[in-house]
């Protein structure tokens, strides 16, 4: 028997991946259901938990949904290296891991690449002052990876599990688009992957459109997903 922490997707995960478990069978609401375990990560709600991996069968729990529409979000820019923002940036890699395998995104990050006025990094608060999602933005211009001169990327789009739906990564993305436009940027461009419907829904509603040629570390990769969006009046691409 393994109790699967509250604090977080990386304490949940940590445990987990050392019991070598790939699925998990939940008894939500009494159906029983057996499902990837990235998915039962993000289905919110209280399961119990049946972990089934390469170590036997233990049991555990996922915390209940403890967010809800219309709670204040606070909204702040933080430095890369903020530990709130390093904090978030494991989870989302582990999240990376989880859906795609291997060790998450290995694109070069740096804080600089996110200091005023070349970009910004956010992290949204709850009422207690923990952080629950992240993103940011940095200036890219023409070279070898196939991004264009005034290209603004958005990076480390996060929200915890137990805060998705309540509209968040849609207004970090609305404030990293005002600051890149303020910023002089032409064009906001992202890489996400096929395994990340959620993402690439959130994108297309909010007028990005798939970017041809590709870009970035991944734009030969086939589960490579890449959108643009002109910045300012019009939003084509």
């Amino acid at each position: 028997m393994v109790g699967v922490p509250a604090g977080g997707v990386a304490d949940l995960v940590g445990q987990l991946v050392g019991l070598g478990t790939d699925f998990l069978e939940a008894d939500d609401v009494g159906l029983g259901l057996r499902q990837p375990l990235h998915e039962a990560l993000l289905r919110g709600g209280t399961q119990t938990v049946h972990i089934c991996g390469g170590y036997g069968q233990h049991q555990g729990t996922i915390p209940a949904q403890s967010y809800h529409p219309g709670m204040e979000m606070t909204i702040v820019p933080v430095a890369y290296d903020h530990p709130d923002a390093v904090k978030l940036a494991d989870e989302v890699q582990v999240e990376y891991a989880l859906r795609y395998g291997g060790e998450g995104d290995r694109t070069p990050l740096d804080a600089e690449h996110f200091a005023p006025p070349r970009g910004l990094y956010l992290i949204a608060y709850d009422p207690e002052g923990l952080p629950v999602a992240t993103g940011g933005w940095r200036a890219m211009d023409r070279n070898g990876e196939g991004y264009a001169d005034g290209d603004a990327e958005l990076k480390r789009m996060y929200v915890i599990p137990r805060a998705r739906g309540l509209g968040l990564a849609r207004r970090i993305l609305a404030a990293l688009e005002a600051d890149a436009l303020a910023a002089g940027r032409i064009r906001m461009v992202l890489e996400t992957g096929d395994r990340q419907p959620e993402a690439i829904a959130l994108y297309l509603s909010s007028g990005y459109r798939p970017a041809v040629p590709k870009f970035g570390l991944y734009r030969d990769y086939d589960s490579s997903r890449c959108f643009a969006k002109r910045l300012g009046r019009g939003g084509a691409p």
